[in-house]
């Protein structure tokens, strides 16, 4: 599970790097003006590099929503897909990527849409220079989307446990999701606060890791500036900027696996209740009808 939380781990990472256009060097040139003059020099260059890029986001990409897939597979059924090789995990899930692609998408077009409903009156009174009322209208729509946010967040998470597991289309897997966040919305709520605890957690539990190794790695970094001088030191600091990162790449890889599996199994507790629910139902239907021989 740990490789498949890597590959979770490295698209969250890749997805969250965005170069801040508005920081300035030293010289006070901003990274934009940067950008555009090394591509005014170099055209090819910047054009292939843009492209690689574009294919490495795209492929890291591919490999999250991969990843995401192995992992829901392997918590709904360890104990077969725990002597499986990795390989073989990858090669059975890689059908589900367009699924969770074609999810994402959707949610992320239909926040886009309310996000555009909501805001534009505070963008429409900005151009009209009514202070009071912009601040007015952003307060109310941003307490209206918050909600949608967080909505949205629990329909994605059931909904691709619904596309792996249950085979569903995607708006059967979207109104499913819906459905059961509808009918276990308190428990939602509940366990998306302790997931984010954990995650908070776990991002200060990995500073004292960090934080230990930093401190381990500087005495041996001083031992090879006396030895190597320069040549010491730039070799400790690539050293230990190394361990640092094969440290946290482990830890959050190992935390994106365990946190998946939580959802899985949290999951499967309400899935689980509402089919009771379901059947309960049924049968005080049938028990409620008359029997044909009463009649």
């Amino acid at each position: 599970m740990w490789f498949f939380g890597f590959l979770v781990f490295l698209g969250n990472v890749v997805s969250q790097i965005s170069p801040n256009i508005e920081s300035a060097t030293s010289e006070g040139v901003t990274f934009l003006q940067i950008a555009d003059d090394f591509v005014q020099k170099y055209p090819a260059i910047s054009a292939a590099a843009i492209a690689g890029l574009i294919f490495f986001a795209v492929v890291v990409y591919l490999l999250r929503l991969i990843g995401t897939a192995s992992l829901i597979k392997m918590s709904n059924n360890i104990l077969v897909y725990g002597q499986m090789k990795p390989r073989t995990i990858f090669l059975e899930t890689k059908k589900y990527a367009w699924k969770l692609f074609l999810l994402e998408l959707m949610i992320g077009l239909w926040l886009l849409i309310m996000a555009i409903l909501l805001f534009s009156p505070a963008i429409y009174l900005y151009f009209l220079n009514a202070k009071v009322l912009i601040g007015i209208f952003t307060v109310l729509a941003a307490l209206l989307f918050v909600p949608l946010l967080v909505a949205a967040y629990y329909v994605r998470k059931y909904a691709q446990i619904y596309l792996v597991l249950g085979e569903m289309s995607l708006m059967m897997a979207i109104d499913s999701a819906y459905d059961l966040l509808e009918k276990n919305l308190k428990h939602s709520l509940i366990m998306g606060i302790f997931s984010f605890s954990l995650y908070f957690i776990s991002m200060f539990v990995c500073f004292l890791i960090v934080l230990l190794a930093v401190l381990a790695i500087v005495p041996l970094g001083f031992l090879l500036y006396i030895g190597l001088a320069n040549v010491g030191m730039y070799l400790a600091i690539g050293l230990g900027s190394l361990i640092v990162a094969l440290l946290i790449a482990t830890f959050f890889s190992a935390y994106e696996a365990f946190i998946q599996s939580l959802w899985v199994l949290f999951f499967q507790q309400i899935a689980l209740d509402k089919k009771k629910d379901k059947e309960d139902e049924r049968i005080k239907i049938e028990g409620s009808l008359p029997s044909p021989e009463a009649i």
